[in-house]
C-alpha cells in the first residue's frame, strides 16, 4: 500500500483553494461522495471478474445468478435501457439505513441521477446509491424506484460491510495480481476517509482541531458516527429504542468540536459525543430552551448525578432580528459555572442560579445545560475498546435522561 493519502491511486488530490472555510468543505464532502463511487466502480471493473461476482453475490444475492459476464459498469448515470431489464437498487451509507424523516415519503417531481450502475445487457441491473453520510435519502430512492421500474425494496448496506468484503475478496487473490493491487488501493482508500470499521480514535484525530483539513474533516465526522454505531451495536433493543435516530454534524474547519448525538428529530433532551483538541465528552445536553426548561426542572430537585459527571452551566444569548426581536436559532453559549455531584446535592447550583436571575435580562439571555462524563486525550487513546467503556457511561446517563424528559 502507499505512504500517505496522496500516493493512494484513488484518493482526490486537492489543491489550494480561495473559497471560503464553508464552501471549501462543502466542495470537499461532495467530492468525497463522488470519489468513493468511483473507486469502488474502478475496483469492480478493473480487477477480475471473480471481484464483481463476490460483490454481488455478498450485497445483491437476487441478481447475482442474472448478472453474469460481460458486466456493464456505469459512473453518474444509468442507460436507458435499464426500464425494460430487471433492476434493484443498493443504498450504501455511513449507517446503511434510509433517514426515518424521508423513509415514506414519495418520489418527487423530475428525474434523478444513480451514482453507479452495474449491468448485463438485456437481462438486469443493479443501480448504486451512494451517501458518505449516515442515511440515505428515502425519497431520492423511491425516485429511482419510479424512474427505473425497480422491483422491491432497496437494498441497504454500509461502507464498513463494503470495506470487509474487500478484505475477504482481496485474502483470495494472487499477490503481484491486478486484483490485489486495486483491492489494497481500494481498502487504503477506505481507511483514509474513515470508512474501515471502527478502530479508535488516534492523535491525528485529535490534533484536527489545531491543523484542520478538508480531508481530516470527513474522516472525523465519520469516526463520530461510527462510534455510535458500535455503542449501540452493545445495547439492548429497549435502549437503543430510547436513544432515536443517530446524527453526525458536519466538522467544520473552524470549529473547536466534532459531534453526534441520539434522538435526532425528537423534543426531549438527548445524548451527544463531543470530541475536542483534548478531550472526548459524553453530555445529556439540554440545550435548547425547551430542553433547558426541562433540565432545569429536574436539576431543581437536587438529583444525584452519576458517578463521574458533572453539571456544565451554559449561557446563551440570543442575536437580534431586523426589528430587534431576540433569534434564538444558532445561538451560541459561553461556559458559566460547573458543578460537581456533592456541590448540586448541597444546593450549590440553587444558589448560583438565584444571583444569575437576580441580574440577567432573560429575554436575551437563557441558560443551557450539559451533564457531562469527560474523558482525556490521553484516556481514550489509550483504551482497547471505547466503545464498550462509553456504554457504561451511557447507561449511567440513561435514568437521568428519561426523568429529564418528563418535563419535556
Amino acid at each position: 500500500m502507499g505512504v500517505g493519502p496522496h500516493h493512494n491511486c484513488f484518493f482526490y488530490y486537492r489543491g489550494p483553494s480561495a473559497k471560503s472555510d464553508e464552501l471549501e468543505s462543502e466542495r470537499f464532502h461532495q467530492q468525497v461522495e463522488d470519489n468513493t463511487t468511483k473507486a469502488l466502480v474502478n475496483t469492480l471493473e478493473h480487477s477480475e471478474g471473480s471481484v464483481a461476482a463476490s460483490f454481488l453475490q455478498c450485497f445483491a444475492p437476487q441478481l447475482s445468478e442474472i448478472l453474469a459476464p460481460p458486466l456493464e459498469l456505469h459512473l453518474q448515470h444509468a442507460p436507458a435501457e435499464v426500464v425494460h431489464e430487471r433492476a434493484l437498487v443498493l443504498g450504501i451509507s455511513t449507517l446503511g439505513e434510509i433517514d426515518p424523516a424521508t423513509r415514506n415519503k414519495p418520489a418527487g417531481k423530475g428525474r434523478g441521477r444513480v451514482d453507479a450502475a452495474i449491468r448485463s445487457p438485456g437481462r438486469a441491473a443493479l443501480l448504486v446509491e451512494n451517501k458518505t453520510v449516515d442515511y440515505l435519502d428515502g425519497e431520492q430512492l423511491a425516485r429511482h424506484a419510479r424512474d427505473w421500474r425497480v422491483e422491491g425494496e432497496p437494498l441497504l448496506t454500509t461502507w464498513t460491510a463494503i470495506y470487509q468484503w474487500a478484505l475477504s475478496s482481496r485474502r483470495g487473490q494472487e499477490e503481484g495480481s491486478r486484483s490485489a493491487f486495486l483491492l489494497d488501493q481500494f481498502l487504503e482508500y477506505l481507511e483514509i476517509v474513515g470508512f474501515a470499521p471502527w478502530a479508535g480514535f488516534r492523535a491525528e484525530d485529535f490534533a484536527f482541531f489545531t491543523n484542520p483539513t478538508p480531508e481530516r474533516q470527513v474522516v472525523v465526522r465519520n469516526k463520530m458516527s461510527a462510534l455510535w454505531k458500535r455503542v449501540f451495536d452493545e445495547l439492548p433493543d429497549h435502549e437503543r429504542d430510547l436513544l432515536g435516530v443517530i446524527h453526525a454534524g458536519r466538522v467544520g474547519r473552524t470549529r473547536n468540536v466534532a459531534w453526534a448525538q441520539t434522538n435526532r428529530g425528537q423534543s426531549g433532551c438527548n445524548l451527544t459525543v463531543e470530541l475536542r483538541g483534548e478531550e472526548l465528552q459524553l453530555n445529556a445536553v439540554g440545550w435548547t430552551n425547551p430542553q433547558a426548561r426541562a433540565m432545569e426542572r429536574w436539576l431543581r430537585r437536587r438529583p444525584r448525578l452519576p458517578r463521574g459527571a458533572e453539571l456544565v452551566v451554559w449561557e446563551r444569548i440570543a442575536s437580534t432580528t431586523a426589528t430587534g426581536k431576540p433569534w434564538w436559532m444558532g445561538a451560541q453559549g459561553t461556559e458559566m459555572q460547573r458543578f460537581s455531584a456533592e456541590e448540586l446535592l448541597a444546593g450549590g447550583f440553587d444558589e448560583w442560579r438565584a444571583r444569575w436571575l437576580a441580574v440577567t435580562d432573560q429575554t436575551r439571555r437563557k441558560l443551557a445545560f450539559h451533564l457531562r462524563r469527560t474523558r482525556s486525550r490521553a484516556e481514550v487513546l489509550g483504551l482497547d475498546d471505547l466503545p464498550r467503556e462509553l456504554v457504561a457511561d451511557v447507561r449511567a446517563l440513561l435514568g437521568p435522561l428519561r426523568e429529564i424528559n418528563r418535563w419535556a
